[in-house]
């Protein structure tokens, strides 16, 4: 079981800067661990972080 904050969709989505789509298909694929309570999925706040730090940000800056 996990402590602290849980995000609903919309929340995790916000803190990503995707959609809340984006987020399910990442809960649906595996890449983003959640957690269904009653009919609702919840993403731990700790979990979100995790995903973030594992997939870091790729530069597009062009080599030269």
């Amino acid at each position: 079981m996990t402590t602290g904050p849980m995000l609903n969709r919309q929340a995790a989505a916000g803190a990503l800067g995707v959609s809340a789509a984006t987020v399910y298909r990442l809960v649906r694929s595996g890449e983003l661990q959640a957690y269904r309570i009653g009919h609702q999925i919840r993403i731990a706040q700790v979990d979100l972080e995790d995903y973030v730090r594992a997939h870091p940000l790729v530069s597009t800056t062009p080599k030269g």
